[in-house]
């Protein structure tokens, strides 16, 4: 899935996105009452929220978290669609199925408390493990009950998988819920074209190499390996994709004049503090009460960083 402007899901995606932003004249508040009598409009907003939800399945289902070469129209609409018009849909959607508007309001409450995507991606991730493991013990129980009854080949061949599996969990401490709810929590990146072309996945050092990495480090419990990798990202795109000059990182971030309106200065300054301390062995650096949350945070800014990279002539 290269989320490329010529793929059927794209197309159709683009084309109802644009047809509700001219419907409503590209201002997403009050969905909930013009459709509450309006059947087109109804009709399109469902039509546009399942496009949506089969693309996105489409990208988090892709082996890396990111996709490129990507049309940076694209990226810009899909950004704002996530910003201004997902939370207004969602709530067509649920006032569809009769909930009222106290209800909705409250629900809403509630995801904020609950910090609702750790909460959702925590969730999802407790249910796969929980559903491997499930198979793994059945595994067991079966072949101790019933293993007589198959052939001895095929019983070796479960039981030694099932060892492997016990020695790799206690050696590794490996623990199937983190591994899944971090994956969830890595936020996609849509690479735009006018990076991807100066980089490849082939190569052993590369921008796309060192984001793999920075995700698979985050996933499988190592986010200080996340956090340095996701230096080296931000200084290779400073320095190459936004021309900013300097001899240091930190000037490379103050020098650089045209940042995206979504990637504050102090931002990207706070990622490489703590990456520096992390690098440095800082002894009294203050590390966060919820790391993994913070490592999420700051694959955001790279995100929004690289999406954000200016269109220029070709170099």
């Amino acid at each position: 899935m290269t989320a490329s402007k010529d793929h059927e899901l794209v197309i159709r995606f683009l084309t109802l996105f644009n047809r509700l932003r001219d419907m409503v004249d590209d201002d997403p508040e009050g969905l909930t009452g013009l459709t509450a009598n309006d059947k087109v409009m109804s009709d399109l907003c469902e039509e546009l929220s399942l496009q949506h939800h089969f693309l996105n399945r489409r990208m988090h289902e892709h082996p890396s978290r990111f996709a490129h070469p990507v049309d940076p129209n694209f990226i810009r609409y899909w950004r704002d669609f996530e910003q201004r018009y997902a939370e207004p849909l969602a709530e067509v959607f649920l006032f569809s199925l009769g909930m009222s508007a106290e209800k909705l309001n409250a629900s809403k409450r509630d995801v904020a408390e609950s910090e609702g995507l750790w909460q959702r991606a925590d969730e999802e991730a407790s249910t796969k493990a929980g559903a491997i493991e499930s198979a793994v013990d059945w595994a067991a129980t079966d072949i101790e009950d019933h293993g007589g009854e198959y052939d001895a080949k095929f019983v070796e061949t479960v039981e030694t998988g099932i060892r492997a599996w016990n020695h790799l969990r206690a050696e590794t401490g490996l623990n199937l819920r983190d591994v899944f709810r971090r994956r969830t929590l890595i936020p996609f990146v849509l690479i735009p074209r006018q990076v991807s072309r100066y980089h490849g996945e082939a190569e052993r050092l590369s921008l796309l190499t060192h984001l793999r990495q920075a995700h698979d480090a985050f996933i499988f419990g190592s986010p200080f390996a996340s956090i340095a990798l996701m230096r080296s990202i931000l200084e290779v795109v400073l320095r190459k994709h936004f021309l900013a000059t300097g001899k240091t990182l930190e000037e490379l971030i103050d020098n650089c004049a045209d940042l995206p309106a979504n990637v504050p200065r102090q931002a990207l300054h706070r990622l490489r503090n703590f990456a520096n301390k992390i690098l440095h062995f800082d002894e009294n650096a203050f590390l966060p009460k919820n790391i993994e949350r913070e490592v999420v945070v700051m694959l955001g800014v790279v995100r929004r960083l690289i999406e954000g990279v200016p269109v220029r002539p070709s170099r």
